[in-house]
């Protein structure tokens, strides 16, 4: 119903950060100018999509960053 107009279009999404949490105070520190920073705010919104059940369009890249962000945290070593 919705595709041929008998419904309203669905409202937009909205995504809530708490600004508090360790994890947005870790990011805010951290400085958007490098690719770590990217490769975990973008692992932290397919994180988001995937609790509320949604889809990853690239899941290639999300794997590729899940890696990245695991090797960091190893010390590199892998």
């Amino acid at each position: 119903l919705r595709e041929s107009g008998g419904l309203p279009a669905a409202p937009p999404r909205i995504l809530e950060i708490n600004a508090q949490h360790p994890m947005i105070v870790g990011l805010a520190d951290a400085g958007s100018d490098d690719e770590p920073f990217e490769r975990m705010a973008l692992l932290l919104l397919d994180q988001a999509r995937l609790v509320e059940g949604e889809e990853l369009t690239d899941i290639a890249s999300f794997a590729t960053r899940l890696t990245k962000t695991m090797e960091q945290a190893l010390g590199g070593g892998m």
